[in-house]
């Protein structure tokens, strides 16, 4: 007994470890396949599922620590889990470098985790997935208002519920870091705008969305102080 429990203790601990990091990497690498990224990763992550799956299958119908230790249940059990890990971890790196191509490509996912940010990759033109997360990238806009049909955005509103149309509409495509960008653009424009139409036009201030007050107080302000040290 003795013997077969120290021949079956160094499979049962790769075991272990290896459902633990299969499990934990399954949500997110499978989420992000379905979601069509990393197409050339797929045969890699199902070959790693099937296996892990007939392991499983396995261990369930005999659930015997033992029985790990069996070759003729369980062949190259401590190779093939190896193989496994080493799989997925390569499936896990990839995912990681395609998550930094994202963030590089428009910094503000760099304010949220990983399965956030592959939610938003994956949903890309679905609005209610995408209002819950701008309040986390924009800190000024809390939701946003899309036209009919969900095929551009028109304006941005923020928690207290002010409303401020934007300049231009965004496009919603389903490259999401690319209108996000556009919506960023977009963001500072309309600000620049309404701060020169209120100036240009001396309209009443508190009728003017409150970043814009917020801006023309700093700019009221600067002017001055650059007049008392002119």
């Amino acid at each position: 007994v003795a013997q077969a429990t120290a021949q079956s203790s160094a499979p049962a601990d790769v075991h272990t470890h290896d459902r633990v990091g299969a499990v934990a990497a399954s949500h997110t690498l499978a989420d992000a396949l379905e979601r069509g990224a990393l197409p050339q990763e797929q045969r890699r992550f199902k070959g790693v599922d099937d296996e892990f799956r007939e392991i499983m299958g396995k261990i369930q119908m005999d659930p015997k620590l033992f029985q790990l230790a069996d070759e003729h249940v369980h062949h190259n059990l401590k190779d093939m889990l190896l193989s496994m890990l080493d799989q997925l971890e390569r499936c896990q790196k990839a995912l990681a470098e395609f998550l930094e191509e994202k963030r590089d490509a428009f910094s503000r996912f760099y304010f949220i985790g990983d399965d956030d940010l592959l939610e938003i990759l994956g949903q890309a033109k679905n609005p209610a997935v995408i209002q819950t997360h701008l309040k986390k990238l924009f800190a000024g806009i809390f939701s946003v208002k899309f036209s009919e049909g969900d095929a551009s955005i028109i304006a941005m509103c923020s928690l207290e519920g002010e409303v401020v149309p934007l300049a231009e509409p965004v496009p919603v495509s389903d490259t999401v870091e690319v209108w996000l960008a556009l919506l960023n653009t977009q963001m500072r424009a309309t600000l620049v705008q309404l701060v020169a139409n209120t100036i240009g036009s001396r309209l009443n201030i508190a009728a003017t969305p409150s970043q814009v007050r917020a801006i023309l107080r700093r700019a009221i302000i600067s002017a001055q102080f650059s007049a008392q040290f002119s």
